[in-house]
């Protein structure tokens, strides 16, 4: 899609950064570096392991794609059943990370299975039609495809497996 900002620019760099500070450890005010083991929480530890990095995450420099890789990590990392984890702007207007992406034109969407490629919106509304009205496999196998193909690590491969296993189990 024309117009769409890839990576994380730094205008957007600090939004996402807190948000990121906030959900992890579940804390609000300004964002701040903590000594290793010390005040980390069980998932600021989780996604550093899953990014591989010794760097909080909050803390990763937005020309490093470890800071992407983070937000996706804390997507999948996060129960989201617990209090919404919302981010709130400076006039008490709770914020989304999609909201946030969105706002700033980012290449990038937050779904609830984690960072993907924005595509046209009539694309995705049509593939979440299928996925609703879908058998519960061949729902499942969708979801893995446009993950597999849209998804943070994009692996053809397994999209293109996926999708026949998707029209297989409607078969």
């Amino acid at each position: 899609m024309d117009g769409l900002v890839d990576g994380m620019p730094e205008w957007l760099y600090p939004q996402v950064a807190d948000w990121l500070y906030m959900v992890l450890q579940n804390a609000d005010g300004p964002r701040r570096a903590l000594r290793a083991g010390h005040g980390l929480s069980d998932y600021t530890r989780q996604v550093m392991l899953r990014v591989r990095t010794a760097t909080q995450p909050w803390l990763l420099q937005p020309e490093d794609p470890a800071f992407l890789d983070a937000v996706d990590a804390t997507i999948h990392s996060i129960d989201w059943n617990t209090p919404a984890r919302l981010w709130v702007d400076n006039h008490g207007n709770p914020l989304t990370l999609e909201d946030m992406l969105a706002a700033a034109n980012s290449a990038w969407r937050a779904t609830w299975q984690g960072l993907e490629r924005r595509q046209d919106p009539t694309t995705t509304a049509l593939v979440a039609d299928a996925w609703d009205h879908a058998d519960p496999e061949a729902a499942d196998h969708l979801a893995a495809a446009w993950s597999a193909a849209y998804g943070r690590q994009p692996d053809p491969d397994k999209a293109y497996d996926e999708a026949v296993l998707a029209v297989e189990a409607l078969a």
